[in-house]
């Protein structure tokens, strides 16, 4: 394990378990602030899709209500599932089913079509002011936000409570940044500049 591998593990426990002890009244109340804050971003306001959203899990963000409403303006969505060892992700509507998908989440059948996102809302362990990110250890995401981001014309939008929030997150070569994270206190927005 690198240095840096070590301090985001480091990173990643501190700040699940800020976000673990927050109340659940708390984050019901944040979570409507998230979602009015993401619905407002322009980027989201104008886009046409695909929107990649998440299903929350443990104390995570609540984001299904921005994927109703998105979807209920005709904006294709789609969420996260692991195949081959790499994200994917595939067609849903927020009245279809989910199923298991492993590491306690839940995704659309493998019957569902696999999506482009053009916008992605990003769950994440920990974050900081330059817009990089940890997530939960699997490298998943990193791979995902790399592989879109070469495509080009790709917005990431990290979500997660200001509690997750860290000084400085060590990068590392697979790394990308996210061009803004959504909290219930603010939108973090790093400079593009910012390498």
């Amino acid at each position: 394990m690198t240095e840096a591998s070590a301090a985001k593990a480091r990173l990643r426990r501190s700040c699940l378990a800020a976000r673990d002890a927050l109340l659940i009244d708390d984050r019901l109340i944040w979570d409507e602030a998230i979602i009015e804050r993401i619905l407002a971003r322009p980027e989201v306001q104008e886009t046409k899709g695909p929107v990649a959203g998440y299903w929350q899990m443990r104390s995570e963000v609540d984001i299904r209500p921005v994927l109703a409403e998105l979807s209920g303006r005709g904006v294709p969505i789609c969420l996260p599932a692991v195949v081959d060892d790499e994200l994917v992700f595939r067609s849903w509507k927020p009245w279809e089913s989910v199923v298991p998908g492993g590491f306690g989440t839940l995704v659309p059948p493998p019957d569902k079509e696999t999506m482009t996102p053009k916008l992605l809302l990003v769950p994440l362990a920990a974050f900081d002011r330059k817009g990089a990110r940890i997530g939960y250890g699997k490298g998943y995401y990193d791979r995902a936000l790399l592989r879109l981001g070469a495509a080009g014309g790709m917005t990431a939008i990290g979500v997660a409570y200001s509690a997750q929030e860290t000084a400085d997150v060590p990068l590392e070569p697979w790394d990308r940044r996210l061009d803004m994270i959504v909290t219930e206190k603010e939108t973090v927005a790093p400079k593009p500049s910012v390498g």
